[in-house]
């Protein structure tokens, strides 16, 4: 049991270790501020033995991602005072800066991961972040806590797995090694750790072959990560894994072979499954869809998967409403009968599909967030009832080939804050609708066939960053309240229509008026701005409008 409570009195040679460790660390954001006083039992990351008052948590971990590893960290050394923390059985020094030049007298503890072998009751150790470098010695210090149940070493910068067949921490439950430049095979020493829940190596660089025999003793493996390595499967088709999984990547595994693995269809409790960017040049199995009822996330994306869609409907029972299906960027081919169920983030671009954009009706809980359909041969209409899905809130239909008019009651999609429909041979007015599309922030209507004013509706876009219309049938001239209204806007693209830029001024440059002025005057967000359109002048416009990015052309 762990305390972090003055119900229990700190051991007070623990307490002189604790500021001893505090001595060599450079805490630049007070991290370590409440370490002071007699009680050490409440310093934050601090957690004690609750009947003895032995410390057993010791949680240094910074609050940052892997991603922002500049920000609120620890820097400076390791004290050789962790080994006297004997009854330690948590340890997370991970996100931190405990990099650099080791004193020479800490060499043989910290070089080498050597003072962690002293913490034999250590049961959670979590070192990412932290560069431990190319240590050869790495794992003998770690294979020395039988009790280990969780080792994190992500992003440590090791290099080398050793290959040994005696293991002495085989309790572990969690192993992630992940984004590191570990090389080479992985060892048959994997099969020894059969009480593993998760193992991640994703993100290095092993390549050799997989067997059977690697997970023959690994029954209680939930979570597979083999991604971005060069990783071969050598499974027969016949083979029934041990483990059920619940999550699966082996995203940018180019050696996973051309079909889907046959093993898959034993793993019924998925709900993670990525094979994006594997070089699959298959179609869909039979029994692919068997494997989907509990799924959450599937990525298939990037490969080269043809055939027709499959109808994905996945289950609603399990009451998680995030629910993401990535099919872009193969060869799927046909029509898309139906919108999938319970799918809140579709994206089925740069495939090969054709027809006419499915229907809403009976389709079940449709509660789409992104919808994708870009890069497709689409034709026709957009449909209405695509209208009574107003929780949409990123629309990308562009470079179909639909037609038609733009339904006035797109502007009921009230969540939506980016719509793409450009590169089609949609026609018509623009609807004054989207003027109720209060949380737009990017509009692309261009390379279609739309025609007259802009409504002034539109003026009601006080969100809006990005607005591209270039290459329609438009006419007019700039509206003023795109100056005057729309203050976020950044690009605005009106290149290649029937839209007039008024404007004079005399040879000095000094006098103008016109519409043109008041408008682009007050653009002061504007970095980019394309015309090509009818115009008398347009010297004035720089002296207002902060553009880094400025197409102009006369006509």
């Amino acid at each position: 049991m762990t305390a972090t409570s003055s119900n229990v009195t700190c051991v007070e040679g623990e307490r002189r270790s604790l500021l001893a460790i505090k001595h060599k660390i450079i805490d630049r954001f007070n991290l370590l501020s409440t370490w002071s006083g007699v009680e050490c039992c409440e310093w934050r990351g601090v957690g004690c033995d609750s009947r003895n008052g032995h410390v057993v948590k010791l949680d240094l971990r910074s609050p940052v991602r892997l991603e922002d590893l500049y920000y609120k960290w620890l820097e400076g050394e390791l004290s050789p005072c962790f080994q006297n923390l004997k009854h330690l059985r948590y340890l997370d020094l991970s996100m931190n800066n405990f990099s650099g030049k080791i004193p020479e007298y800490l060499a043989p503890i910290v070089d080498d991961l050597r003072w962690v072998s002293s913490l034999s009751s250590l049961r959670y150790l979590d070192l990412s972040g932290i560069s431990i470098g190319n240590h050869t010695h790495w794992f003998h210090p770690v294979n020395m806590l039988p009790s280990l149940l969780t080792l994190n070493l992500v992003f440590t910068g090791i290099t080398n797995i050793p290959s040994t067949q005696f293991v002495n921490f085989t309790t572990l439950v969690i192993l992630d090694i992940s984004r590191n430049m570990f090389s080479g095979p992985i060892p048959a020493s994997l099969g020894l750790f059969s009480k593993l829940k998760k193992l991640d190596v994703s993100r290095n660089s092993l390549d050799g072959v997989l067997f059977e025999t690697h997970f023959t003793n690994l029954k209680n493996l939930i979570h597979l990560d083999l991604s971005s390595n060069w990783l071969a499967l050598n499974f027969s088709s016949r083979w029934i894994p041990p483990f059920q999984l619940q999550i699966f990547r082996a995203s940018f595994c180019s050696n996973i072979g051309s079909y889907f693995p046959n093993w898959l269809h034993t793993q019924t409790h998925l709900q993670w499954l990525d094979l994006s960017n594997s070089s699959i040049r298959d179609t869909i199995p039979q029994w692919f869809e068997s494997i989907l009822s509990h799924i959450l996330y599937l990525d298939l994306s990037n490969n080269q998967i043809g055939g027709k869609m499959p109808l994905f409907h996945f289950d609603s029972s399990d009451q998680i409403f995030y629910k993401i299906l990535l099919l872009n960027s193969n060869k799927f081919e046909g029509t898309l009968a139906a919108f999938p169920s319970n799918v809140t983030h579709l994206d089925l671009s740069d495939n090969l599909l054709s027809g006419d954009l499915p229907q809403t009706v009976g389709t079940m809980n449709l509660s789409l967030y992104v919808v994708n359909l870009s890069k497709n041969r689409f034709t026709g209409n957009i449909p209405v009832d695509l209208c009574k899905v107003p929780s949409i809130e990123v629309l990308d239909l562009s470079q179909n080939k639909l037609s038609g008019r733009l339904p006035e009651c797109l502007g009921n999609l009230s969540n939506l804050e980016a719509m793409d429909l450009s590169n089609n041979i949609i026609k018509g007015h623009v609807p004054s609708s989207l003027g109720s599309l209060a949380q737009l922030k990017s509009l692309h209507l261009q390379n279609n066939r739309f025609e007259g004013n802009l409504p002034q509706s539109l003026q009601n876009l006080t969100r809006l960053v990005t607005m591209d219309i270039g290459y329609n049938l438009l006419v007019g001239d700039i509206p003023f309240w795109i100056g005057e209204n729309v203050l976020e806007l950044r690009i605005l693209n009106l290149a290649q229509n029937n839209i007039i830029l008024r404007g004079t001024m005399d040879s000095a440059g000094r006098h103008y008026q016109g519409v043109a002025k008041e408008t682009i005057r007050h653009m002061n967000m504007l970095v980019k701005l394309k015309l090509k359109m009818k115009m008398k002048t347009f010297g004035f416009m720089l002296a207002w409008a902060q553009v880094s990015f400025l197409d102009l052309w006369d006509y």
